[in-house]
């Protein structure tokens, strides 16, 4: 996959609106080909379109109209990605014993 592109499974595209608290813009969500969800501005310029090995379609596009490139509030999703992520790593408590 060359840079600056993305394997995305042709449907669904469902349509949204951007949840950070001073964005508010419409998005169209795509899935990746590894389940990832991920939002753009506008449909995606297609590159190359074809099937996967389950027969499913498969659309090769262009990451220029992602909607993380103009979100003013791109750094609070990353954050909360970091944390939960931090989350799964961190060890449990130990347990204390009962009296």
């Amino acid at each position: 996959m060359a840079a600056g592109t993305l394997e995305l499974w042709m449907y669904p595209r469902d349509r949204g609106t951007c949840k950070g608290p001073t964005c508010g813009a419409p998005i169209i969500w795509r899935k990746t080909t590894d389940e990832r969800a991920v939002p753009f501005n506008v449909d995606p310029d297609v590159i190359e379109r074809r099937r996967s090995s389950s027969g499913r379609m498969v659309e090769i596009v262009a990451t220029d109209d992602m909607h993380h490139r103009t979100c003013p509030d791109v750094d609070l999703f990353r954050q909360d990605r970091q944390a939960a992520a931090a989350a799964k790593k961190a060890p449990a408590a130990p347990a204390l014993p009962l009296e």
